[in-house]
């Protein structure tokens, strides 16, 4: 539903499979050119899977931490994914990568009265997460989704509002992604997995 918006619909581990086989074939073709020798490749879906682990891996083979399940929040960083409500209830999330982003972010929207040492390193953010998405809710709440994009836009802080698919077909980058297909009954489209331009 609407409030638990962090699963992916898609075959995740199938597509990163694709990513491992993609690479695979392009150093496959280098060795090719550089001894001619050809290549056997061998792309398992199991350890394409264990490979986007990524953050949570490195957690667990330094600390040990086996993590809970954490929806679009960034285990070691924050506020990055947590998600946000604008006034007329449009949901955005941030991805606030480093301090000097963060402190761009808290001195535009915070008054004073809210001591940023509490969360001037990220270190400190990840702690006390919960009271940061408090407090910056109670900002955000109070403006429309327009003047929030217009602020976060003019300090460079990255964020994404969260679309439902048909708005994201009204965008002009997805629209470019769409291919038409004409078979015999009718006319069919597919999606592009392009997503890179080469100049």
């Amino acid at each position: 539903d609407y409030d638990h918006v962090a699963k992916l619909p898609v075959a995740i581990i199938d597509i990163f499979a694709a990513h491992q086989m993609k690479e695979a074939i392009l150093i496959a073709l280098l060795k090719k050119e550089k001894t001619g020798s050809g290549s056997i490749l061998h792309i398992s879906l199991y350890k394409s899977g264990v490979s986007g682990l990524a953050n949570q891996a490195s957690n667990f083979l330094n600390v040990g931490y086996v993590p809970k399940p954490m929806g679009t929040l960034h285990p070691n960083i924050a506020p990055y994914g947590d998600i946000f409500v604008s006034a007329e209830e449009k949901k955005f999330l941030l991805a606030v990568g480093s301090d000097s982003q963060f402190k761009k972010l808290w001195f535009t929207l915070i008054s004073e009265e809210v001591d940023f040492t509490n969360f001037d390193f990220n270190s400190k953010r990840v702690i006390r997460r919960d009271e940061l998405q408090d407090i910056l809710q109670q900002r955000f709440s109070k403006h429309s989704f327009k003047k929030i994009e217009a602020l976060l836009l003019s300090i460079h802080v990255p964020f994404c509002l969260i679309k439902q698919l048909d708005e994201v077909f009204k965008d002009k980058m997805a629209k470019n992604m769409v291919l038409p297909h004409e078979t015999e009954k009718e006319r069919v489209f597919s999606l592009s997995n392009i997503a890179f331009d080469i100049s």
